[in-house]
This record gives C-alpha cells, structure tokens and sequence, in this order.
C-alpha cells in the first residue's frame, strides 16, 4: 500500500505565490524567506509530487502545474 503524500502548507504557498508572480525571487520576498530557500522548497515539493510544476527558465507552469494550481488556491484559501 502506498503512503499518501501530503505536501505543507508552506510549500502549496510557495507554488501558488511562483505561479501569480511568475517569479520565485518574488514570491521569496512575499512569503519572507530568501530566494535559495524558496528554490529548495519548491523542489522538495516538486519531488514529493514527482512532477516538475514550473519551467525554471521561463517560470511558466507546466501541465501539472495548471493542474495542481487550482486545488492548491482552494487549500490557500481555508
């Protein structure tokens, strides 16, 4: 049986605050937390999810990251 995987809060902030801004730099500065940090956490999210959310070089969502984005404001939200 598999565990479930269950990312923070933190973390679903931090993706849903690099997905308004487009900018991981940006999105450090709003949640207070440096930039290498927020760049951590994001993949720490990205390999507890095993999927790649944002193209680093663009900052565009991928195709996981339009899916999972909606459910993750929903949960900003409560």
């Amino acid at each position: 049986m598999s565990k479930p995987i269950h990312p923070n809060l933190r973390h679903i902030r931090l993706f849903t605050a690099c997905a308004e801004t487009s900018s991981l730099t940006s999105a450090a500065a709003a949640l207070g937390i440096t930039q290498p940090a927020a760049s951590q956490a994001l993949q720490r999210l990205e390999k507890l999810l095993d999927a790649t959310l944002i193209e680093r070089d663009t900052m565009a969502l991928t195709a996981e990251g339009k899916i999972v984005l909606p459910r993750f404001r929903r949960l900003c939200d409560r």
